[in-house]
């Protein structure tokens, strides 16, 4: 790796540590996504394990928001799902 390369490498990170601090995962994610090489295959499992939370913060976002909805009308909640196991 040149000086360039780990000059570029330092500053994609820098700036994803500063979306970190910001609480944008998404956001260092994209930025680490530019990483290429070495310094991308050391940061895959890291991106990939934060795309996992990424997507559960969404998921729990999104129950929440169902669950205030339903509360606020009143709206009795779903009848459970029958699956063939609990049949």
């Amino acid at each position: 790796m040149t000086l360039s390369q780990a000059t570029r490498v330092d500053a994609i990170v820098a700036r994803a540590e500063g979306k970190i601090d910001e609480a944008d995962l998404p956001g260092a994610i994209a930025g680490l996504q530019a990483l290429t090489g070495v310094a991308a295959q050391v940061t895959g499992p890291w991106i990939a394990e934060a795309q996992q939370r990424v997507t559960v913060d969404q998921a729990e976002a999104d129950l929440t928001r169902l669950a205030i909805a339903r509360v606020s009308t009143g709206s009795p909640p779903p009848a459970p799902v029958q699956t063939p196991a609990s049949q």
